[in-house]
């Protein structure tokens, strides 16, 4: 990460995708080493419906901004969503919600 800002110097944005992969408590950790680094946002990083995870992280996070959204497809999820105060950041995915 260090190498990466120092590529895109001080203005540059970096976001991650993290493939909803992680733990509250990795993901925690993870923003916690990441933070001098100045990340813009961490993406999925928890499974897409752990709605109550993801408020407990935006709530914890303060370093970056918490982004999900993107395998909701309708308003319920939308909701639940905005009922734990789950993401800064939605990412509703359009396409898909169409296919």
């Amino acid at each position: 990460m260090k190498r990466t800002r120092d590529l895109l110097g001080p203005d540059g944005d970096i976001m991650l995708g993290l493939l909803d992969g992680l733990t509250e408590r990795y993901t925690i950790e993870l923003a916690e080493m990441l933070a001098p680094y100045r990340v813009y946002w961490m993406e999925e990083c928890l499974q897409p419906h752990d709605y109550e995870g993801f408020g407990r992280l935006r709530a914890q996070i303060k370093s970056t901004r918490i982004v999900t959204g993107e395998h909701e497809y309708t308003r319920y999820g939308f909701r639940k969503l905005l009922e734990n105060q789950a993401a800064e950041i939605w990412q509703p995915d359009i396409i898909g919600a169409a296919a």
